[in-house]
């Protein structure tokens, strides 16, 4: 994922490659499973960034389905987001919305915020494209707050400075 938000795209497929070498995606147990869904996830994300919708999208479809028979509900919030912003580069707006309306839900339900602020973010900016300029407000505030309920439960000063100089955290923040 690293490599990705930095743009090295070659080295994010050469992760992404190595990471397939000892993985077998057609384990059924958590067990057997547990690494799969972070080579899929890098794996998809790497497919938007380089703008192949279909790979990401078979990726996550992947993803969703094995979650749902382990009943993994705690990383499923993630990929309903990228599944959105994948369906929101595909020009689906109305299928982005609704991933990102369940990753809400889900993510509110299990208490998982890691990507709170981001799905917020992008909400209000749906709401906002929609009309809906009352929900779009409070779905911005709702993710300024989430990023800086972030930036204050980091481990060190280094790891709140790097989040907080993020340039999608700065413009979450800015509305705060």
């Amino acid at each position: 994922l690293l490599h990705i938000r930095r743009g090295e795209l070659t080295e994010a497929e050469e992760a992404v490659r190595k990471g397939w070498e000892n993985i077998d995606p057609k384990l059924n147990t958590y067990l057997e499973w547990w690494e799969t869904p972070f080579v899929l996830s890098a794996e998809a994300e790497l497919a938007l960034a380089q703008g192949d919708l279909t790979r990401a999208t078979r990726c996550i479809h992947k993803l969703l389905a094995k979650y749902d028979e382990l009943n993994l509900r705690h990383f499923k919030p993630g990929i309903l987001y990228l599944q959105a912003r994948v369906e929101l580069a595909a020009g689906n707006k109305e299928e982005a919305f609704q991933s990102l309306s369940e990753a809400l839900t889900l993510s509110d339900g299990i208490g998982a915020r890691r990507e709170v602020w981001a799905m917020c973010s992008l909400l209000g900016k749906l709401e906002t494209e929609r009309g809906n300029e009352s929900v779009a407000i409070q779905m911005k505030v709702r993710a300024g707050n989430e990023a800086m309920l972030i930036a204050e439960h980091t481990g060190t000063p280094e790891l709140r400075e790097t989040f907080l100089s993020r340039a999608d955290v700065k413009m979450v923040l800015s509305i705060l």
